[in-house]
């Protein structure tokens, strides 16, 4: 479906919203709330303000704050100003923050007092929330005057770079207003109260908060230590009656191993939504969703440069679901391509791979960023010119993802094509061995690492995350069940050489495994 997105933009989807369900609750958090119409006018004030200390359309402003109200309002009025938002987390190392300032430009932040020796300086206007609250106050909470349009920028968002320095990525109101219209007509429930889980440096965020916005639902806010312990959130579901919720897989499987030690359930919930890493399905996963019965699990994928672009719903008896689930079909006004593999180079003619054969998935349409922030080399790289179409100036983004299509014509994610694994000559998909460690009953949660040996040889290490705190002391019993379990459902080559027991798997502020963060294996192990 081709949408019309003339003069739209995400502050407007809201700004309409807020006309048509003025009283509705728009956002809570711990006791406090506030209705569309006060959401939109303490957004408008602070827009203002931001406005008067000489924000711009197309201005970036950082922003770093506490997990609360003012987060979303700040979000808001930033794009009220006619800016883009530049999420800087607390949590990343100072010299990360210092990287991503300077390498933006950022010319003026939003935070609190208490954060301000958080955040390296380097020269930029500091605007303190809690500090200058009064001063904010005094300006009108009638809309701002702003000349966005759809092709402005709504956020830059820095992500891993395969040098090891972040890139921003620059995405535009139109792509997200896409993904926005599309994700409402999805939506089971588009009035739902959203858990807003995910700091706001990870893209999900911008999905629970303005998915929800647009389509006059709640968004409910959790504090930082009760969204990392999995029985806190468990419980503060059930307490604020949470109807949908977006999860990376490795939460959601912890979600599920603490929904089996008690008998109070979410039963509000309708349905989860899941992206960020390859999507397994667990036996506690099974459990949870047999238990709660009327909620839905959502399989999303997409990468940072494109936001969302597929979708597969899960339907059926969830014990009959497949261990690893497809990641879909493609949503509204995006294109995908499956390019013939290896075909890494700038000068290699781009061929589409045959009907039934894995391929690198390249993205087009309505949907993907404007590129690479500051770093033109790299956008052209990754940003390429799409051979496909007759229309001029039309791109592709190649994901260096490696996936293959169905029968059923879904899309299912095999791995990446940066960092393929071969054992013994043959090509090893770890979420394969992952999906198979997953259905052992003592196993909460795991990761698998490819490692190398001094001589070169390629193995795998698996990491596993027992159910039983006994298992961290005396591991061997487990192993050798493991072991057992394995062989009777892994060809050799993909058996993991060694097996690490961890009170819990390393997590980056999005909640994703930190696979770089996993420690050596004991090799002196047998």
């Amino acid at each position: 479906m081709k949408y019309d997105i003339n003069n739209l933009t995400i502050d407007t989807l809201f700004e309409q919203q807020a006309q048509l369900s003025p009283e509705a609750q728009a956002v809570s958090f711990q006791g406090e709330s506030l209705s569309y119409q006060e959401l939109d006018g303490r957004a408008n004030q602070l827009a203002h303000y931001l406005q008067d200390q000489g924000v711009t359309v197309n201005s970036l402003v950082g922003i770093c704050l506490d997990r609360s109200i003012n987060l979303i309002v700040s979000v808001l009025a930033i794009l009220k100003a006619g800016a883009a938002y530049l999420p800087l987390d607390q949590a990343y190392p100072a010299d990360r923050l210092r990287l991503m300032i300077e390498d933006s430009a950022v010319p003026v932040i939003i935070t609190q007092k208490h954060l301000d020796e958080t955040l390296p300086s380097t020269g930029e206007k500091r605007i303190f929330l809690d500090c200058e609250a009064a001063c904010i106050a005094h300006f009108p909470d009638s809309q701002p005057s702003k000349q966005t349009t759809p092709d402005s920028l709504a956020y830059v968002i820095y992500t891993s770079g395969s040098t090891g320095k972040p890139k921003g990525v620059a995405m535009p109101h139109c792509s997200l207003v896409n993904l926005l219209n599309w994700q409402k007509q999805q939506f089971k429930n588009p009035q739902a109260r959203t858990l807003q889980f995910t700091p706001i440096s990870f893209d999900v965020s911008f999905q629970e908060i303005f998915s929800t916005l647009i389509s006059g639902g709640t968004v409910v806010l959790i504090g930082d230590a009760d969204r990392r312990n999995s029985e806190t959130l468990l419980a503060y579901l059930c307490e604020n009656s949470v109807e949908r919720l977006f999860l990376p897989f490795i939460a959601l499987q912890n979600l599920a191993e603490a929904a089996t030690t008690t008998l109070k359930l979410p039963v509000r919930l309708q349905e989860i939504i899941t992206a960020g890493e390859q999507l397994k399905i667990t036996r506690s996963m099974v459990s949870l969703f047999d238990r709660l019965q009327d909620c839905s699990l959502v399989n999303q994928y997409g990468p940072s440069e494109s936001h969302v672009v597929t979708q597969h719903v899960l339907t059926g008896p969830p014990r009959e679901w497949p261990h690893l689930p497809p990641i879909g079909q493609p949503i509204d006004n995006a294109q995908l391509y499956l390019l013939k593999t290896p075909s890494r180079r700038e000068d290699d003619p781009l061929a589409l791979a045959e009907p039934g054969e894995p391929g690198e998935l390249a993205i087009g349409g309505l949907c993907l960023a404007k590129g690479y922030l500051n770093q033109p080399e790299l956008t052209r790289s990754r940003f390429i010119k799409n051979p496909f179409v007759d229309e001029p100036e039309t791109i592709l983004y190649r994901t260096g993802d490696l996936v293959k299509r169905s029968k059923a014509g879904e899309l299912e994610y095999i791995e990446r094509l940066d960092d393929q694994v071969k054992v013994r000559g043959i090509r090893v998909e770890l979420g394969e061995v992952e999906a198979q460690v997953s259905q052992h009953a003592m196993v909460k949660a795991n990761a698998i690492s490819a490692r190398k040996r001094a001589d070169g040889i390629t193995y795998l290490a698996a990491y596993i995350v027992p159910n039983s705190p006994q298992y961290l002391q005396n591991s061997m019993e487990l192993e050798l069940q493991l072991r057992a379990f394995l062989k009777e459902r892994l060809p050799i080559c993909m058996m993991p050489t060694f097996f690490e027991f961890l009170p819990t798997l390393p997590l980056t502020p999005s909640g994703k495994v930190d696979r770089r963060a996993l420690p050596e294996p004991h090799q002196e192990r047998p």
